[in-house]
């Protein structure tokens, strides 16, 4: 069989494209080569921001209700006509409070300050009122709580995956350093060694299951009928190397399915040229001699299996 130049060109091309991708695969997979490292850490960096922008709407309403709660301060100690010194000077911080608070709007100052009139009339209603706002500020300080141990996972998080990126980015480009060195042939000593570990790889997963398929198909008839697809394959690898290397079954000590099949079958005809002998002389009551075995033989056999014999009798040194 003739190989054309083509071929012995192509060949090696082939194996020089398969290791460059094999090692450039662990670039491929690489998260922050590709960005996806860079994304998770956005994605991280995200939700700290969404606690700290819930956070932030919590503070603030926190500072509305200071501000409500102030107003109402204000509004009693305005109406006090014969202030004490202590309830000036109550006063007078308490507008420093106003001025840090957030400013309540029309609605709620005249909400907080019919609840300090019920609680100074010391009247049911206002002591109901007076509690419904300690739940709402109960609330918030919940809130507060809770998202103070948000922040510290989200903060957690996202250091360990900084962390991790940047182990990532090390080895990588530890691993580029190895690939760029001689000139650019350690990446194609990296990538042989890549694509030698996941052939060993492969290879020793699909020995594991083939075995494994093997020993079932002898007792279970759905993974024998499975294993005669490998048996089929078999069949063409072993064609297929016989093609390529027409003498490695000899050399081997294997016999091809024809060339059996051939000598079996003129050895068949030998057996049977000599039984048909044996019992014709049987009934004529004479022995038969070798000339009729010979000439029946002859008989049954075509110019194949006469040349076979021929072949047989020449390796035997016996005279043609």
């Amino acid at each position: 069989m003739r190989i054309k130049k083509t071929s012995i060109v192509i060949l090696p091309v082939a194996l020089f494209l398969a290791v460059t991708f094999a090692g450039c695969g662990i670039l491929a997979k690489n998260k922050g080569v590709s960005g996806k490292a860079s994304a998770a850490e956005n994605k991280a960096k995200t939700r700290i921001e969404a606690v700290d922008d819930t956070a932030a709407k919590v503070d603030s309403q926190r500072l509305d209700k200071i501000g409500a709660f102030a107003s109402g301060i204000d509004y009693l100690l305005h109406k006090d006509t014969n202030q004490s010194p202590e309830a000036a000077a109550a006063e007078t911080l308490n507008e420093r409070v106003m001025g840090l608070a957030n400013k309540p709007d029309f609605a709620e100052k005249r909400e907080i300050a019919s609840m300090a009139d019920l609680i100074v009339a010391n009247h049911t209603d206002g002591q109901k009122t007076l509690s419904a706002k300690d739940k709402e500020i109960e609330t918030l300080g919940l809130s507060v709580k809770d998202l103070k141990t948000q922040k510290e996972q989200a903060v957690k998080s996202y250091v360990r995956l900084a962390d991790k990126n940047a182990a990532n980015a090390d080895q990588y480009r530890q691993t580029l350093g190895q690939m760029d060195s001689f000139l650019g042939l350690g990446a194609i000593w990296y990538g042989i060694k890549r694509l030698f570990l996941r052939f060993g790889l492969i290879l020793g997963i699909g020995s594991i299951l083939f075995l494994a398929l093997r020993i079932t198909s002898m007792s279970n008839p759905i993974a024998a009928s499975i294993f005669s697809i490998f048996n089929q394959a078999g069949s063409w690898l072993v064609n297929g190397l016989a093609v390529l290397f027409p003498k490695a079954l000899q050399l081997a000590g294997n016999t091809a399915t024809a060339v059996f099949t051939a000598y079996k079958g003129t050895m068949i005809k030998i057996v049977d040229a000599i039984q048909i002998v044996r019992d014709r002389a049987e009934a004529n009551g004479k022995p038969a001699t070798i000339e009729d075995y010979l000439t029946e033989a002859e008989k049954s056999m075509n110019a194949d299996e006469k040349a076979i014999v021929q072949e047989l009798k020449k390796a035997l040194n016996w005279k043609q």
